[in-house]
């Protein structure tokens, strides 16, 4: 398995990209938005492409960086706009690689009468 730490933090880079970015680029985004260091920890990083057919997973193994790719047959990814954090959990990643949409509850919040 590639992710057997139990520690990762799952980063979803806030903006869409272009697919053709590479190594270099998105490890520059990285860099910009977190720091190197929180790269070579070997957290994971989750860029969307612009059109929600594609998304790409950037991460240090120890050895090297890691650049995965997966384009969804059908339907599409979610929308960044209705992700409600920046960070996920390694369960909510998984959802994320399958099309799901996340949504967190509001346990507790009752709605306000009209």
């Amino acid at each position: 398995m590639l992710f057997q730490r139990r520690d990762l933090e799952i980063h979803i880079f806030q903006q869409t990209i272009d697919m053709r970015c590479g190594f270099t680029k998105l490890t520059s985004f990285v860099k910009s938005a977190h720091g190197m260091t929180t790269l070579l920890d070997g957290h994971i990083f989750v860029f969307f492409g612009n059109n929600r057919h594609r998304l790409k997973i950037l991460f240090f193994d120890g050895s090297g960086l890691i650049l995965l790719s997966k384009r969804i047959e059908t339907g599409r990814f979610m929308w960044l706009e209705d992700l409600e954090s920046k960070t996920v959990s390694f369960s909510e990643l998984e959802q994320l690689l399958h099309g799901s949409v996340l949504r967190r509850g509001n346990l507790g919040v009752m709605p306000k009468s009209v």
